[in-house]
């Protein structure tokens, strides 16, 4: 009786005794465990899946990723896992244009799965952090503790709830959703082969006329040559989007023919994904003690921009700056939660981020004399191995 009484009284002391509560085990709830808990705040993380499983999300890192990943202190182990790209050729209308190369032979981009760069990313978190393998099914909140009832039946009581989920809304009622797009854009990902081999380690192809086609991006991620196909119909049950699914290829060349020039007798040789993408915002998260939403679960991003890990990346940045000045007073109040959704690097790559989702797209599809001009400074850019979004995130820093 004595045994059993001391085991539920360190149960209980355990279910109590918890700063941080990350919920949602993707990149951003993956990231911040990791961060929080090499900082030693107690922290555990609740996510439904043991070892995540293939989603087709984010396939590639760029400079500013890779810079913004140093500072979560995991970027050697996420490097290691993908495929460095040395050489990025750019082309349109079935000729390169320009090649994009890092700095002194270093690589300017990486390839990896999303599935292999959050299961890398858990593998860094500290013994310290709890992994639970559940569900959510209650959070209340106060501006003092807050509690979350999982599926396995445990209560757990903690300062902080982190909500990571991405699309599954777990703050049911509390905090809603604003839709900004609906299927602004949608991204199509296959596997590529070819007997005669590839003459590019890595290729970006733009859309050969204005219209609701994008660009496509070829990379390696280990020994696969994978496509992204990035295109603005608006409308999952389009035609070219129902051909896409049974005949990428054909699809492709039905609307970039001279594509056909660089791939030769490529093939495809997987599964084709296919995700369209709504953009939506929270709100009335700031009115929310207690809890802070992080990555898509405060706002989503589009795939065909290339910002969506900027985003996630600062968000968790920022939280990990706040949270051990709000853990080292008293309470969780809203005050406190605001210093993030107001934190200035936060609200520029937020609005970067929703800045370039809807430029990219009338860069791909309006046909007025202004998106002409800027589609030929583009090319200009292009050829000279310059980064648009990067310049435009440059230039909104400046500003603030």
């Amino acid at each position: 009786m004595i045994v059993f009484s001391m085991k539920w009284w360190a149960k209980e002391r355990e279910l109590n005794n918890i700063d941080v509560a990350v919920l949602g085990g993707g990149t951003a709830g993956s990231l911040a465990a990791a961060m929080l808990g090499r900082m030693g705040i107690s922290t555990i993380l609740v996510d439904i899946h043991q070892v995540y499983p293939v989603e087709f999300r984010c396939e590639k890192l760029d400079g500013d990723q890779v810079d913004l990943l140093k500072k979560t202190g995991l970027v050697d182990a996420v490097l290691a896992a993908a495929t460095p790209m040395t050489e990025i050729w750019v082309a349109r209308r079935g000729y390169v244009i320009g090649k994009k190369q890092g700095k002194h032979g270093e690589p300017c981009e990486y390839g990896v799965a999303y599935e292999d760069l959050v299961n890398v990313i858990r593998r860094q978190i500290p013994d310290s952090v709890q992994f639970i393998c559940a569900k959510v099914t209650k959070i209340t909140t106060s501006s003092d503790r807050q509690e979350i009832t999982l599926s396995n039946g445990d209560t757990w009581s903690t300062r902080l709830i982190v909500v990571a989920t991405g699309l599954n809304n777990v703050v049911r009622g509390a905090i809603t959703r604003s839709e900004i797009s609906k299927c602004h854009s949608i991204s199509v990902g296959f596997d590529l082969t070819s007997k005669a081999g590839f003459k590019f380690q890595a290729l970006t192809y733009s859309a050969e006329k204005p219209g609701p086609m994008g660009y496509v991006s070829m990379f390696p991620i280990g020994s696969r040559m994978r496509a992204n196909v990035f295109v603005y119909y608006g409308d999952i049950r389009h035609p070219w989007c129902q051909e896409v699914r049974t005949s990428p290829l054909s699809a492709l060349y039905s609307v970039m023919p001279r594509l056909k020039r660089l791939l030769g007798d490529a093939v495809v040789s997987s599964d084709i994904q296919i995700r369209p993408v709504d953009l939506y915002a929270a709100q009335n998260h700031e009115q929310q003690p207690g809890l802070v939403l992080a990555g898509d679960s405060f706002a989503t991003s589009d795939p065909a921009a290339g910002t969506g890990l900027n985003k996630v990346l600062t968000d968790v940045d920022r939280l990990c700056h706040h949270i051990p000045t709000w853990l080292a007073t008293p309470g969780m109040g809203i005050e406190k939660i605001q210093t993030y959704y107001s934190d200035p690097v936060k609200v520029t790559c937020d609005e970067w981020s929703l800045g370039e989702a809807f430029y990219n797209r009338s860069l791909a599809s309006d046909t007025t004399l202004l998106w002409r001009i800027r589609r030929m400074g583009w090319i200009g850019l292009d050829m000279m191995g310059i980064s648009i979004p990067q310049l435009r995130l440059m230039a909104a820093n400046a500003v603030r």
